[in-house]
């Protein structure tokens, strides 16, 4: 796998070299580009196809009861969150500071930066989780408490040995191995509620073990490839730099819920339950955005000047309004699919949130080269500004639509904030590229 990396670290370098490649070469660098960005929504697509199917499995068969799949669901986003908080960015700053030239030398040494951090911030979340599971906070039994730490110590360390890969341009790699653990656990998680339907707390624990045995095994892997440690340093500078990427993590996620706390606040429950189910069938097109984000964040890191930016990003533009137009167009025959095997008639109203949603994912597809350009100008904050402003505006206007509009509100705020933000970002980011232009 390692011709893998170094061949497509050299076509990047052939590629930044504008306007000089010839016919052929460009239609080979497409073609290239093309092959890795089908790979990373293999990896992506399959992840979120494999969680979004056990969700939906679990409620359109009805195995588990109303109560326990409320739990269910409510543990995997902590996890998710969790996670979050456990990387704080360095996955994505990894991946940006490994290119800087000062650290290009010796950039195992970045890699091991990013896992110690990790480890060091899930002990904290470990030792939480040890001491206030036996109290069964807010009515959680303990192993519930227990499965929502070591999955999320879990989640954290496998998500960073996929950014690993994608760092050294590995996107094959990087997708098979993300891939692998969710088809995992969705088998292992299904076979747990099927043969032990009176014990769902062994599908609780058979989630989070997986993707902490997977965790470890990929941590194990990258910690073997080092040769020594970073010091304290190296991690202070990746985590003073990642902070403002885990802060856009936490804002996206917050995002994606602000619409479904604010149906459970104004005690629509029945409207609250059709948007989250929405939102379940929107995250294979948020998988989508996430793909699309992966592979031109290692890509622009490898940009040799700021005059390059420019051409990339309306190369990339052009390649997300393909990928946003494919969304679009399938969105109806998936809403259709589902309603043919649709059991659950409190959830038949989905479509129409449903279709609001694939557009906050389209936004977000059209916005990735931006958020991407953010890290290339070593300037984050302009993405967590980007975010911020987001929240509010939904906030903002769904206190507006839902009271009246239940779910259809909550989605068009949800999409006409994101459009509003993202005209700003393109505002900010306008400015600072042509000041950097006239500084080069």
């Amino acid at each position: 796998m390692t011709g893998e990396g170094g061949s497509t670290a050299e076509a990047e370098r052939v590629e930044v070299e504008a306007g000089e490649a010839d016919e052929p070469a460009r239609t080979e660098l497409a073609r290239r580009r093309g092959r890795d960005l089908s790979w990373t929504l293999f990896g992506k697509l399959a992840a979120t196809g494999a969680n979004t199917l056990l969700v939906l499995a679990l409620a359109v068969k009805d195995l588990m009861d109303a109560a326990t799949y409320g739990l269910f669901v409510a543990t995997i986003g902590a996890q998710l969150a969790l996670s979050r908080l456990i990387l704080l960015g360095v996955d994505q700053g990894m991946i940006r500071l490994y290119t800087l030239d000062d650290l290009k030398r010796r950039p195992e040494l970045v890699l091991s930066a990013g896992l110690a951090s990790s480890l060091v911030l899930s002990i904290p979340v470990l030792l939480v989780g040890f001491v206030a599971a036996p109290f069964e906070p807010r009515g959680w039994s303990t192993t519930v408490v227990l499965s929502v730490a070591l999955g999320a110590v879990g989640v954290a360390l496998f998500d960073y040995g996929v950014a690993s890969r994608l760092a050294r341009l590995r996107y094959r790699r990087a997708a098979i191995v993300q891939a692998s653990m969710p088809v995992v656990r969705f088998a292992g998680t299904l076979a747990a509620v099927l043969f032990f339907p009176s014990r769902p707390e062994i599908a609780f624990g058979v989630y989070a073990g997986t993707a902490l045995l997977f965790g470890a095994a990929l941590s194990a892997r990258t910690a073997h490839r080092t040769t020594e440690w970073p010091d304290g340093a190296l991690v202070r500078r990746l985590l003073r730099y990642s902070k403002w990427l885990g802060a856009a993590d936490v804002s996206m996620i917050l995002c994606q819920i602000i619409g479904l706390f604010l149906l459970r606040g104004l005690e629509r429950d029945v409207e609250a339950g059709v948007f989250g189910f929405a939102q379940q069938v929107f995250l294979g097109y948020f998988a989508v955005f996430l793909a699309f984000y992966q592979t031109i964040l290692p890509r622009a890191a490898r940009l040799e000047s700021i005059r390059e930016l420019p051409a990339f990003l309306g190369r990339w533009t052009k390649i997300g309004a393909g990928l946003a137009l494919g969304c679009a167009v399938s969105a109806p025959v998936l809403a259709w699919l589902i309603g043919l095997y649709m059991e659950n008639e409190a959830l038949r109203p989905f479509p129409a949130p449903f279709f609001l949603m694939t557009g906050f994912a389209m936004v977000l597809i059209l916005e990735a080269p931006l958020s991407v350009a953010c890290q290339y100008l070593l300037l984050p904050q302009l993405q967590v500004l980007n975010l911020a402003l987001r929240c509010a505006a939904i906030l903002g206007l769904g206190l507006w639509l839902a009271p009246d509009h239940g779910a259809v509100g909550a989605g068009v705020a949800q999409v006409v904030g994101s459009v509003a933000s993202m005209l700003v970002l393109v505002a900010l980011l306008l400015v600072v590229v042509k000041r950097r232009l006239k500084e080069a």
